[in-house]
């Protein structure tokens, strides 16, 4: 528990800056993506980016979205089991089991990348954004969560369209 707050800090602390390699490249990279802010984000928390090419970039941002789920799954369902409006515990609920598909396809992603299956590591990771978004997504339940969950569900999706513009410049 301990380790996930840590990583949570860190995570939400835009100003954090450990990317001190190749900045260039992580910018061009950062730059051809739909959301600029969230590749950066994701880059700061793993170091490593920092001396990756391209390719190791493309499973840094998988790692940054599955890590993103992994603590958002385990926030939100201790969320749900205080509330107590039967529609957004039912829509809530929705989410929750669908965050098991999301997360399948997140893993998928990763093991088409290893197979140097790019474009459907990108597919993937397209897929896992819009089932987020979809099932979990404003019109069900960010008007009702907490501001640390709502954040964290904004951060979900942003690495998982960030990982999908990143591998689509795999070539």
């Amino acid at each position: 528990m301990l380790v996930l707050a840590i990583f949570l800090g860190l995570i939400s602390e835009p100003h954090l800056s450990f990317v001190k390699g190749d900045a260039a490249l992580i910018k061009d990279v950062c730059s051809k993506t739909a959301i600029p802010f969230y590749c950066k984000k994701c880059y700061q928390v793993f170091g490593r980016s920092s001396h990756e090419d391209v390719k190791a970039l493309g499973r840094t941002a998988i790692e940054c979205s599955q890590t993103e789920l992994a603590i958002f799954q385990s926030t939100f369902g201790n969320f749900y089991e205080t509330i107590n409006d039967a529609e957004f515990k039912r829509a809530s609920g929705t989410c929750l089991s669908n965050l098991v598909t999301v997360g399948n396809h997140i893993k998928s992603a990763l093991q088409s990348w290893q197979g140097a299956r790019y474009a459907d590591s990108a597919n993937q990771m397209l897929t896992a954004q819009k089932l987020t978004h979809q099932h979990c997504g404003y019109q069900f339940i960010t008007a009702k969560l907490t501001l640390p969950l709502a954040k964290q569900l904004d951060t979900l999706m942003g690495f998982s369209e960030v990982s999908n513009g990143v591998l689509k410049q795999i070539h």
